[in-house]
């Protein structure tokens, strides 16, 4: 069985995934690449086309309509037949050196998934790990409670030079094993884009594997790029998904607690930015999300509507 395989999901960001493609299947070195599938969800830029004609070698899913991130990328591990199985986002790009660490820290006793260090295109630090999400970390701000608790709450931006543990990978660079994939039936389907990776982490962890970030692995990411296409409906996803996630690991209870502090804090924020919003351009953008959001909350939270296409 080969030992690494990729996966790259993609929708509507076509010359950000033919570079990241580059990276992957043109590896400098003279190094031989990976099996790579592509998951296209229905992308309108003519991105399945173009990695059909230029990686010839990559195997494209074309899906009928968005399907998310958790069932596309859940389609693309499946198609593989590899022990290892790295996701990376399609605004990522892969630094030389990179799946080789992240395949040989998977190789340590107890680890299940490795995250490389991400870097913005300038070369600064980007988070690559998080906490797993509690009432705290939702209501008070991380900020905060890294300023309060450093040594429970330590800094995303510190440097390292040695792999070491983290609660949640960011999942633009994750890989993972594949014994680890089956047994917990893959990324949770009921997330459609966000917290799905950190989901899957808590699974693992609740099974007793580990999560790592390998400073020796390094991914240039842009971020967000999908996500921005549509800030105001990509918020409410990332709500969305953090009910879920609340729901399904903290309770009920718990999850309803978290909703009414986010509903206040969406309402002073709509209050505050509409002070601003006819002077600053930021602010205008700010006040119109906050206002959508708000205004999905008070639908109560109406349920993703499917389409055929997004």
């Amino acid at each position: 069985m080969p030992e690494i395989g990729v996966v790259v999901v993609s929708y509507n960001t076509r010359d950000l995934l033919l570079r990241c493609l580059r990276s992957v299947l043109e590896p400098e070195g003279g190094t031989a690449a990976p099996e790579t599938v592509v998951v296209d969800n229905a992308s309108r830029d003519g991105s399945a086309d173009a990695v059909a004609r230029d990686f010839p070698q990559a195997r494209l899913i074309r899906n009928a309509g968005n399907l998310g991130y958790a069932r596309a990328a859940n389609q693309g591990w499946r198609a593989l037949r590899t022990e290892r199985v790295l996701f990376l986002n399609p605004d990522a790009v892969l630094r030389p050196g990179t799946l080789d660490a992240l395949a040989g820290a998977l190789s340590r006793d107890g680890v299940a998934l490795a995250g490389a260090s991400l870097v913005k295109p300038d070369g600064s630090t980007q988070h690559a790990f998080d906490q797993i999400p509690t009432l705290a970390t939702e209501l008070l701000g991380k900020s905060l409670l890294r300023r309060a608790s450093p040594g429970r709450y330590p800094s995303r931006l510190q440097e390292r030079t040695e792999v070491f543990e983290v609660d949640s990978i960011v999942g633009a660079c994750m890989m993972v094993r594949r014994e680890v994939l089956e047994s917990l039936e893959g990324f949770d389907e009921g997330y459609f884009l966000f917290l799905e990776e950190t989901d899957l982490c808590k699974r693992a962890r609740e099974a007793l594997w580990r999560s790592v970030v390998v400073p020796g692995a390094v991914c240039e990411h842009v971020q967000g790029a999908s996500a921005r296409q549509d800030h105001g409906a990509s918020r409410i996803e990332y709500y969305r998904s953090r009910y879920r996630f609340f729901r399904k690991h903290r309770g009920d209870l718990t999850c309803a607690i978290l909703a009414a502090g986010l509903l206040l804090r969406l309402a002073f924020n709509v209050a505050s930015n509409s002070l601003s919003a006819p002077f600053s351009r930021r602010s205008s953008a700010r006040f119109a999300t906050s206002v959508r959001i708000l205004l999905w909350h008070l639908c109560f939270c109406p349920a993703r509507r499917e389409a055929a296409h997004e």
